[in-house]
């Protein structure tokens, strides 16, 4: 059996009992492919819906991203609304801000409903590396209000100062509609739900073939399963099952880092607050205390698969350039975990037949995203959803060379981002 990667987060979680592998052949209404947010909200949706459901993962339950990401629970898109509506236009925007906010009531309301304990704190605080990107803030900011959600706390460099400790930053804005959380333990949470909704799980089972047709069959090393309809859910796991998908997805390896644990001056010193803080930078660090009294921090990109042979020193050069008062502080935890982005940074959600549906390339917002997603993609099988409709009528291009050029795309990306941060006057003030 698959053990999970020596992180923090599940370091912290109460795992649950091994799911039997698959063997022989069955038969459902639905077939899911993973066991990570996205399949498992849609899991648990259509088991309330009646449907027979049954999930399937290649490794553990939350072992991809689902359980590494850096727990985050965001609000809005990747790209804010200055940029949604010159991309899509005024309506489609407000659209796309209303699916943010739901998908905020829907974790709170699957947490209240099935008791999921993951260690959720609100406060998620977006801080400028530009005067630029502090003007885009405040732009998002402008507009939302707009629209009636005054969901947003504006500060400028001098408040910020007394509430997070580093020099980097401009001004930030922050909202107490989001937070921070163990995201393994809202994984494994969602999998107890939809379990006792009556969901079928089988883990280490990997699906190897897919045969489209009315019913379609999974084809897994020591079984199968025949269904009416098919869900894909595997993000940046996806490997080989569909070239097409693959051809619209990037994925990379995120590494991060949870620091040996402070005192409470130090740590206040960093963040005074609960709430947690992603930055604007190029490298997109993120960072947030964790209940035991750790610092754990996003800490760049690389190659899925081949971390760098450094990386404890490249994620202690990233936490020490945020807070250059945390010089030498040791490391506990360094771990690492794929997430797939996409060129336009919002999901890309389809069919690729009428009964087989997909998910995929949440771009970093998947903690918040892929649950309301996975609700969606069941209200599609079930009747209509118009929000996965609005979703799959975005454009999505093909990553530059697909699949071919992989580690040569994100190894530009990697020394692109890297040494724009470093070279950027103001990250030097």
């Amino acid at each position: 059996m698959a053990t999970y990667p020596p992180s923090h987060h599940a370091s912290a979680a109460r795992l649950l009992p091994e799911f039997t592998p698959l063997g022989g052949d069955q038969r459902y209404d639905v077939a899911i492919v993973g066991a990570g947010y996205t399949s498992l909200s849609a899991a648990l949706h259509l088991a309330q819906l009646g449907y027979k459901v049954c999930v399937l993962e290649a490794q553990r339950v939350g072992w991809g991203a689902s359980g590494r990401n850096g727990g985050q629970l965001g609000i809005a898109m990747v790209e804010l609304q200055p940029q949604l509506i010159a991309l899509y236009g005024e309506q489609r925007a407000r659209q796309l801000w209303d699916i943010s906010i739901d998908a905020l009531e829907l974790f709170h309301s699957l947490c209240a409903e099935y008791q999921i304990e993951c260690d959720f704190r609100v406060g998620n605080m977006a801080c400028a590396a530009t005067p630029a990107d502090l003007n885009n803030l405040l732009d998002h900011v402008l507009i939302v209000e707009g629209y009636g959600s005054h969901v947003y706390t504006s500060y400028d460099r001098d408040s910020l100062s007394n509430i997070c400790g580093s020099p980097r930053y401009y001004g930030a804005i922050n909202t107490n509609r989001a937070g921070h959380l163990n995201p393994l333990k809202y994984c494994l949470g969602l999998a107890q739900a939809a379990v006792t909704a009556g969901v079928t799980i089988h883990e280490m089972s990997p699906v190897e073939k897919i045969c489209f047709g009315d019913p379609l069959k999974m084809i897994c090393p020591d079984g199968s399963v025949t269904a009416n309809y098919g869900i894909l859910g595997c993000n940046g796991y996806l490997g080989k099952l569909n070239k097409a998908m693959a051809g619209r997805i990037l994925p990379v390896e995120n590494y991060q880092a949870a620091t040996a644990v402070l005192d409470d001056e130090t740590l206040s010193n960093l963040i005074n607050g609960d709430m947690c803080i992603w930055d604007t930078s190029r490298s997109v660090h993120f960072f947030r205390k964790t209940p035991d009294g750790r610092l754990t921090m996003g800490c760049g990109i690389g190659i899925p698969g081949y971390p760098p042979r450094n990386l404890r020193s490249e994620c202690a050069r990233h936490l020490e350039f945020v807070y250059p008062q945390l010089a030498g502080v040791e490391l506990d935890f360094v771990w690492g975990g794929n997430l797939a982005g996409t060129r336009s940074h919002m999901p890309d959600v389809g069919t690729l037949a009428p009964n087989l549906y997909y998910a995929q390339g949440y771009t970093g917002h998947g903690l918040a995203l892929a649950p309301m997603v996975g609700k969606y993609l069941a209200q599609a099988i079930q009747d209509e959803s118009p929000e996965f409709e609005l979703l799959a009528g975005i454009p999505q291009r093909r990553v530059p060379g697909g699949t071919a050029l992989r580690i040569p795309a994100v190894l530009a990306y990697r020394f692109t981002t890297n040494t724009l941060d470093r070279l950027d006057r103001s990250w030097a003030k």
